[in-house]
């Protein structure tokens, strides 16, 4: 899969071609903010004969809000039937009760949909250290997680 991160050689369409034409199954990039940036995202994966996989993920500070862009985000990315989708949720300053309905609200939509849904480690997100993300598959033996693992190391070495 082709991440379209650091690409600046065109738009979407570009992108797909590049990815194609170097040799790549798909692409992985955020899920869109709109219906209709998620239709065109559709649309021209298609057109290029393209597999998707996408980013969801929520950046506010306040929980309540995080919650609710993460959990329309999610819908809208299900809503694309991807390949699969990788998270970015959580704060590692939330409490654990509140990253765990994260993990709850996705671990509805794998069920509901099919879709694997995975949650990346990174910092600053629920899943920062390998301790913290130990506590996490402790509580959810389901979890399934995509290693970034500069994260953890960046986060180790202080």
């Amino acid at each position: 899969m082709a991440t379209n991160w650091g690409f600046t050689l065109g738009d979407l369409s570009v992108f797909c071609a590049k990815a194609k034409q170097d040799g790549y199954d798909g692409i992985e990039v955020w899920t869109p903010g709109t219906e209709e940036a998620a239709l065109e995202l559709k649309r021209t994966v298609q057109k290029h004969g393209l597999q998707l996989g996408l980013l969801c993920g929520s950046w506010q500070s306040d929980f309540n809000t995080h919650l609710s862009e993460f959990s329309a985000s999610l819908t809208r990315a299900v809503a694309l039937q991807p390949l699969y989708i990788n998270c970015h949720a959580g704060r590692d300053w939330y409490p654990t009760e509140q990253n765990l309905q994260l993990l709850r609200i996705t671990a509805e939509a794998n069920h509901s949909s099919g879709i694997p849904i995975y949650h990346e480690t990174h910092r600053g997100r629920m899943l920062f250290s390998a301790p913290q993300t130990l506590q996490f598959l402790l509580q959810d033996p389901a979890l399934r997680l995509t290693l970034d693992i500069s994260h953890w190391c960046t986060v180790h070495e202080s």
